[in-house]
Formats: C-alpha cells, sequence, structure tokens
C-alpha cells in the first residue's frame, strides 16, 4: 500500500550531524484512512507536511491545538514550536506541551478502511497501523518502501564518522573548569564557615555583656524600690491608682479625653510588670460580631491605652490596642513607641498562656501619634485566640481560660521596647478615621494562584469621618485589562453604614490609595509609595448587600495600581523602594471629601 505519493528526500544524503527520522516521521497515515469527511477534518493533523495525515499520537498545545508526535518533533526549534495555524501563530515552550490522552483515545478508536481497492478490510485505527498494514494480501508497495528507507537509513549510519577524540578533548577541557571551579567553591564555603564562628563568638560575648546588664538594672530597680517612702501606692495588677485621683472616664464610642483631664500617675514601665490585669465575661457575646468590649483605660509612660475585644467572624477572637490620650502635648513623647504583652491566662494544669506582644514603634504612624479630635485606629492582632478556647474544657487534655467565675483574664505587661527597625510591621488595624493602613499577608501565594478568588482580596471597612460613609477597598492583583496584566487594579465598594440616614447623598470625594515604601531609615516626604486617586462622587446610598450585582453596582470604577513585578521579589536594598517585606505589603487609603479636592 503506497502511503505517499513517494518517500521524499531518500535519494538524498542526510547531513552528518542529523540521525535519520524514524519510518512513521517520513510515512505518516493518510487522513483518506478515514471515510468520514467531518471525522477527517477532526482528526487531522494541524501540519499538512507532507500532505494531510492523521493525529498518530497527539499533543495538545497550550494555545488549543493538536498536533501529532512526529510533527512536534520535527518543528521544535530552540525548545520552542510555533503553532502553524494562521490565525494564531503562538510561541510555544516545549514545557506547555503534554500528550492529549483523550484525542488519543478517540483516534485510536475511530473505524478506517484499507485504501488498497481489492482489500475489503474495515477496523479500528489502532488495529490498521499495528497489524494490519503489514499484513494486508492485495499490497506489497508498503513493505518495499521500507525496505527501501532501511536501506537508507543503513547507509547514512554506518557513514557517520567517528568524533571520539574530539569528544574526549571537549569533555577532559570541561572537567578541568569544573574541578576548578569547585575548587574555588569549596575556598569559598571555608571562608564563610570561618566568619561564623567570628560571628557566633562575638554574639555570644554580646549576650554575657546584656546578662550582666539586666543583672545590674535589677538590683538598682529593687534600691529604688526600697528606697520609695512609706506613703507610696504602685500600680497593682487590678491597676488601682493613688486614692483621691480620679480615673480617665472613656465610653464605649472610645470617644478622646482631652489632655487637661488626665490625671492619673503613669506607670513607669518597668519590663515584666502588670500594668493592667483585665477580667471580662464573654459568655453574652459569642454569638455577636463587630466590637465586644472594651477595658478601663490604663497608663503607661505617661500615654493612655485602651484594650478593645473585636469578633470579625465566626472563628476567631481579636484583641486591639488604641491610644486614647497623653499627659501633655510634647512633642518629645510623640509618636508613642511604647511596646506591651498581652497574656491570655491558662487556668488549667497545662499553663499554656496566648501570648502576643505589640511594639507601636512599627507600628503605622496613624496609630501612635496625638490623638487630637479623633480617634486613632486601632492597632493589634485579628486573630488573638480561637472562639473556642473561650468555651469550657471538654476534655483533660485542653486548655482553660476561664475561672471559677467563668471570665477570661488578659494581663498587660510592659515588654522591651525597639528601636524603629528597618521596615515597619504589618500588625492588623481597624477604626481609622478617615483612612485606614492595610496588611496583606502571603503575597507569593496570592499571586501564583490559579484561583481567581485569591487574587482578589478585600479590605477591612473604613469610615471617611467619625460620623460619615462606609468603604472598603477591593484589590485584584490578578493585573487589569487596560494594562495588559501588568498592573494591579484597585477599586473602592460603599458599604452600608451605622450613619447612612444622617449623611448627605450621592456621596462626594475622592480615595487616595498607596501602596507604602516599607523603609523608616529616610523621611516620608523621601519615600517612594505609588499611588492612585479614586473617584467616589455619583455613589448613592447603599441599603443591603444580597447578590453580585449589587456588590457591582456598589463599587467604583476600578483603577490602575501598582506594577505587579514589583512584587515578585524580596528587594531589601535600603537605597531604593521596599514594597514588599517578609512576603507582606501594606496599602493605605485616605478619604479626601469634595470640598478639600475642589
Amino acid at each position: 500500500m503506497n502511503t505517499l505519493s513517494g518517500p521524499p528526500n531518500l535519494g538524498m544524503p542526510f547531513p552528518e550531524d542529523i540521525p535519520m527520522p524514524e519510518f512513521e516521521y517520513v510515512y505518516p497515515f493518510p487522513i483518506g484512512l478515514i471515510p468520514d469527511s467531518s471525522t477527517q477534518k477532526k482528526l487531522a493533523c494541524i501540519y499538512s507536511d507532507p500532505k494531510r495525515h492523521i493525529l498518530s499520537d497527539p499533543y495538545q498545545l497550550s494555545c488549543g491545538h493538536i498536533i501529532c508526535k512526529p510533527c512536534r518533533d520535527k518543528n521544535i526549534k530552540d525548545r520552542v514550536i510555533i503553532c502553524p495555524l494562521a490565525e494564531c501563530k503562538s510561541h510555544i515552550n516545549i514545557m506547555d506541551i503534554f500528550e492529549d490522552v483523550v484525542h488519543a483515545r478517540e483516534v485510536n478508536g475511530v473505524v478506517v478502511n484499507c485504501l488498497e481497492p481489492k482489500c475489503s478490510w474495515k477496523g479500528e485505527f489502532q488495529h490498521y497501523k499495528k497489524v494490519h498494514v503489514y499484513n494486508c494480501s492485495e499490497s506489497s508497495q508498503y513493505l518495499k518502501e521500507e525496505i527501501k528507507y532501511l536501506k537508507v537509513r543503513y547507509e547514512h549510519n554506518i557513514n557517520i564518522p567517528h568524533k571520539s577524540d574530539t569528544d574526549s578533548q571537549a569533555l577532559e577541557k570541561e572537567l578541568e573548569n569544573k574541578t576548578q571551579e569547585n575548587q574555588k567553591l569549596t575556598e569559598k564555603v571555608l571562608s564563610q564557615k570561618h566568619k561564623i564562628e567570628l560571628f557566633e563568638g562575638t554574639l555570644k560575648t554580646v549576650q554575657d555583656e546584656n546578662a550582666s546588664l539586666l543583672a545590674i538594672i535589677d538590683t538598682l530597680v529593687n534600691e529604688q524600690q526600697s528606697a520609695r517612702p512609706s506613703g507610696y501606692n504602685s500600680h497593682t495588677h487590678n491597676t488601682e491608682t493613688k486614692p483621691g485621683i480620679p480615673k480617665v472616664k472613656v465610653d464605649n464610642t472610645s470617644k478622646v479625653v482631652h489632655p487637661g483631664t488626665v490625671s492619673q500617675a503613669s506607670t513607669s514601665g518597668v519590663v515584666g510588670q502588670t500594668i493592667c490585669s483585665w477580667k471580662f465575661d464573654h459568655t453574652e457575646n459569642l454569638n455577636k460580631s463587630g466590637v465586644l468590649q472594651h477595658s478601663e483605660p490604663f497608663h503607661l509612660n505617661n500615654h493612655t491605652f485602651q484594650l478593645t475585644l473585636v469578633q470579625h467572624d465566626h472563628e476567631y477572637l481579636a484583641l486591639y490596642v488604641r491610644v486614647i490620650n497623653g499627659d501633655n502635648v510634647d512633642k518629645h513623647i510623640w509618636p508613642c513607641s511604647e511596646s506591651m504583652t498581652f497574656i491570655m491566662r491558662d487556668h488549667s494544669k497545662h499553663n499554656c498562656d496566648i501570648t502576643r506582644t505589640v511594639h507601636l514603634s512599627r507600628a503605622p504612624n496613624e496609630c501612635r501619634r496625638f490623638p487630637g479630635k479623633t480617634p486613632l485606629p486601632l492597632v493589634g492582632f485579628k486573630h488573638f485566640c480561637r472562639l473556642s478556647s473561650l468555651q469550657p474544657p471538654r476534655y483533660e487534655y485542653q486548655s482553660c481560660y476561664l475561672d471559677s467565675g467563668s471570665k477570661t483574664t488578659i494581663d498587660v505587661v510592659s515588654a522591651d521596647q525597639i528601636k524603629p527597625g528597618v521596615f515597619t510591621s504589618p500588625y492588623d488595624v481597624i477604626g481609622g478615621v478617615g483612612l485606614i493602613s492595610w496588611p496583606i499577608r502571603n503575597c507569593t501565594r496570592k499571586l501564583k494562584s490559579h484561583q481567581y478568588n485569591d487574587g482578589v482580596i478585600g479590605s477591612p471597612i473604613f469610615y471617611t469621618s467619625a460620623n460619615g460613609y462606609c468603604f472598603k477597598l477591593i484589590l485584584n492583583i490578578n493585573g487589569t485589562d487596560r494594562s495588559n496584566k501588568t498592573k494591579a487594579g484597585v477599586c473602592a465598594q460603599l458599604i452600608p453604614g451605622k450613619y447612612d440616614e444622617k449623611l448627605t447623598w450621592p456621596v462626594s470625594g475622592e480615595i487616595k490609595v498607596s501602596l507604602l515604601d516599607r523603609r523608616l531609615s529616610i523621611e516620608d516626604h523621601r519615600k517612594e509609595d505609588v499611588s492612585t486617586v479614586i473617584s467616589v462622587n455619583s455613589k448613592n446610598r447603599v441599603v443591603k448587600i444580597k447578590s453580585h450585582h449589587d456588590e457591582y453596582q456598589a463599587q467604583t470604577e476600578s483603577k490602575d495600581f501598582f506594577p505587579l513585578m514589583s512584587l515578585q521579589s524580596d528587594q531589601q536594598d535600603p537605597c531604593e523602594p521596599i514594597y514588599k517585606f517578609n512576603d507582606e505589603i501594606v496599602i493605605k487609603a485616605e478619604f479626601i471629601p469634595k470640598e478639600v479636592v475642589g
């Protein structure tokens, strides 16, 4: 059976450095074996060289088109294959080509007819190419072509000159280069080990010096306490104060108290001293959401703080701290930089206290400045503890965070203050008035995820003023179509708020959104934040959001934001902008009213 018009190029010698192709590469199975024209079109390889043929061993390109294995191997150049269809012409790496098992099963099972006029054989293609093509009694032409092909291949193979000498010299040269390279690497490793040993010795010396200093500090503190007059009344675990000095009053809306009304003595902030012990009964609040309770105000180093418990979801309890006042407005104590440790006490025999430390020196600046007339945002931990931890334990091995009165205790202990580092620490921040500082973690996983929802991230809600409009941001790191998927997109969504009935509609203003440059070693005016402005001048009040359509109607137009390339690596050169650190970024948003914009 003559499968082609004749064996191509069999009379011409092949180049010496190119092996002969397999027989099926030269003689693909013609598409005429399939009697049905519609099936022919479906199962034909998109390559037609040397003529139209069946998809034998099909492979799928990343553009969706399918070719046979012989055509795949024949057309790959520099690990890239170009789709032959005129309307496609995609350049595809060989790593993006995979075997199409579904089409292979369909091709092998398709019914074909033998092309010899005198042969009436009919059957599946897989039996034709493996058995019948060699056993057809009506034709010997196929075998003749195969014999001729094998002769040419034999002559080609025996005429290939040996290059063993040249190859040996090249291998010896390469081996010599590799040996020298390994020797250099070994010397470098030994040098690094020596540096590590020197560093460990220096570190141990510093640790010994610190231990000596701590012992001296403890001695001085004990001497100072023993020298105090007998009438001195220190703060107890229940934050008691000197008799006759009124406590600072802060209601459940955390209103700011004017500095002139603060008369409570400030706790000195000795490291390890308990400055507040807050017992709260949460049994009635576990099924609620939002702000649950506020602690009594407490003092630390000339500043007044308050704790707030918030329930964001049905799994975790959040704990935040807010600066609510200061003894004075002196610039030298602002912004505040106190450090404190929150300890939720375990009353079981396991003593597995939940401990988290917040360093305000590394919190966003808007959380630690002088409060002024508006309350500051709260900073803390969105996932402080699981709600299940606040239930009575069911098993002996579980911890118990309830005392005999079914109350939970959180102690606030003064911690070592640390200097502002090179980078800010993205604590969870809520309750900003007119602005929000929003940390986004696990950026690498979100960027590489193939699920669309992982790349669309919603911020915490924020109010434009103390009694203003309620918004949240929506960040799309899948990339926008306008930027050809090279830039992130951002928009704002209007949320039903507590003060909507008293506000003027539609809302008028702008929201400035910035990807923060995380460097603290330079002044704010030299930082290279990436910013864009979202207009919110045409949004009316949203009563309820029940569907995706309602969400879409409440959203502003999406804006191109920062280049996605800025999140590809942890750039740590302090001379260049640093947007991602420890796989985290921070986005800041600020509402600008219309009268300010105008």
